[in-house]
């Protein structure tokens, strides 16, 4: 139906101007491409997924809007059911979670980058391999519990962070 030449606008297309905005449509979108059978488009799809969700990380823009840190944790929650909830993994090279946690804190961009991180991972509940007890997935949740418990955070990102813990059975306290 989409011919190979097209793809990438599809993609850009679905990511850039649906996918970002309407996170209720997201199982639909998920549905179309499923729907469409056909492999170089699913990787085109996480492509510009994984161009759209680092432009969006590094924009001093999404700093300063809460609109675009809305459509960040849209793409969050995009992205988690794209891999993670297909139990497909996020590779270290496209995202690495933890490092990214860290140098979030480091600079002062804790606001932005952990609604995304939790959106993403919250999409772990509907996997078979990306929910506890996961190494991978633990690992980046004791790391968000420490900034919970220590990083003087916002009351939205803790609230974050309890609905994450929330939406995979754990308790936060613990």
């Amino acid at each position: 139906v989409i011919d190979g030449k097209y793809q990438q606008w599809f993609a850009g297309h679905l990511v850039e101007e649906r996918a970002k905005m309407q996170p209720n449509y997201h199982q639909l979108y998920l549905d179309l491409i499923k729907h469409f059978d056909n492999k170089s488009l699913w990787a085109e799809v996480i492509r510009e997924t994984f161009i759209s969700v680092i432009r969006m990380l590094n924009a001093e823009s999404t700093m300063q809007s809460s609109s675009e840190r809305t459509h960040l944790k849209n793409l969050g929650g995009w992205l988690g059911s794209l891999t993670l909830a297909r139990d497909k993994p996020i590779k270290h090279r496209n995202i690495a979670f933890k490092q990214l946690l860290m140098e979030a804190f480091d600079t002062q961009r804790l606001i932005v980058v952990i609604p995304f991180v939790c959106k993403v991972l919250l999409q772990g509940a509907n996997s078979t391999i990306f929910k506890p007890p996961n190494p991978w997935l633990m690992d980046i949740i004791y790391l968000l519990i420490e900034l919970y418990h220590h990083a003087e955070l916002k009351l939205n990102l803790k609230f974050e962070i309890e609905v994450l813990c929330k939406g995979l059975n754990l308790d936060h306290t613990s």
